[in-house]
């Protein structure tokens, strides 16, 4: 018979990638990114998303924790702070969050009511507690992402492949993975690449072979000569 799955482990330790993954692509944006502001909203940046991530957290750890003795860390200023501040203020969210969810498996897996819980639109078992928070972020990487594309600061595919690496790796995984990524975006432009070379080629040699019309003058020339003959 197989060992049961530790529960508690799995959890937390869903988390942690959750926070890896949300970590490393902050780590990874292209300074001019940080300050580009949002399409349709002009009063929002790529630095405030980044800047939510880690506030939402610490609302949430506020409401949900505060009362059970879950301390709400610092939250950071979405209109000064630099991506290693987010960095680091996104571990010490993320410790907070894992409290969370210690808190709930300690209490048969729910976490305990909390006055400052008045929106209701959470349930408090630890499965929704944790899924709600994964895919709170994992909306906000991909308008990260979006929005990269969107002003010309398109993310390499290094970058947004790691979205999806949602288990640890060794030392050698990561080298082989950035590799194979690094591999696979040189394909993709020598694709690309070539596809435009063949579709340019093909618009030249159909001009080539192509009959120019008449002009208006000439067809007006043929017509008089035919009438005078």
């Amino acid at each position: 018979m197989p060992p049961r799955l530790d529960l508690r482990a799995s959890l937390l330790a869903a988390w942690r990638t959750n926070n890896r993954v949300t970590s490393e692509l902050i780590e990874n944006l292209p300074p001019e990114l940080w300050k580009v502001v949002i399409p349709g909203t002009p009063r929002k940046t790529v630095r405030a998303i980044a800047a939510h991530l880690h506030n939402s957290r610490c609302g949430w750890l506020r409401t949900l924790g505060r009362e059970h003795g879950i301390k709400e860390p610092g939250r950071v200023d979405q209109n000064r702070v630099t991506p290693k501040q987010v960095i680091t203020a996104l571990k010490q969210s993320s410790a907070g969050m894992e409290s969370l969810l210690e808190l709930g498996l300690a209490c048969g897996g729910e976490l305990p009511p909390s006055r400052g819980y008045v929106w209701r639109n959470l349930a408090l078992d630890v499965g929704h507690v944790l899924t709600y928070f994964v895919g709170h972020e994992a909306h906000h990487r991909g308008q990260i992402v979006m929005i990269a594309r969107q002003t010309g600061h398109r993310l390499p595919n290094e970058v947004t492949a790691r979205l999806w690496w949602w288990k640890q790796k060794s030392t050698t995984e990561t080298r082989k993975h950035g590799e194979k990524q690094k591999q696979f975006a040189t394909d993709e432009r020598s694709y690309a690449a070539s596809t435009r070379a063949k579709t340019n080629h093909k618009g030249h040699e159909g001009t080539k072979n192509r009959r120019d019309p008449p002009v208006i003058a000439d067809i007006g020339k043929q017509a008089t000569e035919t009438k005078q003959k």
